[in-house]
């Protein structure tokens, strides 16, 4: 059974709990070359099967994240799951680095739309606000550009790089105080 998620509201956006209804989406987002550029190391990692076996499985399971929370992006216009948002523990963390990680990832179609600044914003705020972390931290692709700046348009800041999955890549990390300074 999938952990208990409130259902996060932004302007456009509701983000929610998984659904065995949103493979689909998740497997278009999963599978788009863009995606496994800027996610690893470049390769496809699962055929449609494996993907979809890791995905009801998750959902079985009130197993990742066990803390935070993963969330599906949907469009309130059209009710389309347009990806998905989370803030989930780091896989490797320092005594100086947050060990609390935002992430996101689009369907293609929504790109450079907004989506991801507006969800990550909102799912950000929550990790804030209502799960007590501080500070998050996010990191990207050194290529991935829009999403730097995504990452610095909800109030991150670039800290330098650090070994992720075994790749040198930018850091940004934002703490409590700085946030609520900026909501001031």
């Amino acid at each position: 059974m999938l952990k208990q998620l409130p259902i996060l509201e932004s302007e456009r956006f509701l983000m929610r709990a998984r659904r065995t209804s949103d493979l689909q989406a998740a497997w278009e987002m999963a599978d788009d070359i863009t995606t496994h550029t800027f996610m690893g190391d470049g390769r496809r990692r699962q055929n449609f099967q494996e993907y979809r076996d890791w995905f009801l499985k998750g959902m079985e399971h009130d197993g990742w994240p066990e803390v935070g929370g993963f969330w599906m992006i949907e469009d309130k216009a059209t009710a389309a799951v347009v990806g998905w948002c989370g803030v989930f523990p780091m896989p490797v963390a320092t005594p100086d680095r947050s060990s609390i990680e935002i992430g996101y990832c689009l369907h293609p179609a929504v790109r450079g739309r907004g989506v991801a600044r507006e969800a990550a914003a909102r799912v950000l705020r929550h990790g804030f606000e209502d799960l007590g972390f501080d500070p998050i931290c996010g990191v990207t692709d050194p290529a991935n550009w829009r999403s730097q700046r995504v990452l610095q348009a909800i109030g991150l800041r670039r800290e330098g790089q650090t070994l992720y999955e075994g790749y040198w890549v930018p850091f940004f990390q934002l703490s409590k105080a700085d946030f609520e300074a900026t909501r001031g």
